[in-house]
């Protein structure tokens, strides 16, 4: 094991080949459905990976609004780095700038109420990355 370890060390061109290895690719389209190419992507299991966001996104609205989401009454929506074009673009300039660390997290968010219903918006980017809606 470390021969193999001091050989990954030192040779680059064999370390990223194995990382190539290990990353599956995915076939990257156009939205009129052309096959752009391929690059890594990471899959991960939606069923535990939406109620984790939407504990964070209810953490967030109790620290910002000091009150908590309804446990019942809230549909949650995902969109995950969706471009940000038109009227998207325009909603995300105006978004309220969240928690931030730098480098490691940030957010930013918009509250809209009308008669007695709320909708709230929020878009998390972890690591400098992928931007979730």
């Amino acid at each position: 094991m470390r021969a193999v370890s001091r050989s990954l060390q030192r040779n680059d061109p064999l370390r990223e080949a194995l990382f190539r290895t290990l990353i599956p690719r995915v076939e990257l389209r156009s939205p009129a459905g052309l096959i752009l190419g391929t690059a890594p992507a990471v899959r991960f299991d939606a069923r535990r990976f939406y109620p984790l966001m939407e504990k964070i996104v209810r953490g967030l609205y109790r620290h910002h609004t000091n009150r908590f989401l309804p446990a019942q009454q809230v549909v949650f929506n995902w969109a995950i780095n969706e471009a940000f074009t038109g009227a998207k673009a325009q909603l995300f300039a105006q978004a309220a700038p969240g928690l931030t660390y730098p480098h490691v997290f940030e957010c930013r968010y918009g509250i809209a109420t009308e008669g007695s219903i709320e909708m709230t918006i929020w878009w998390l980017r972890f690591y400098r990355g992928v931007v979730m809606r």
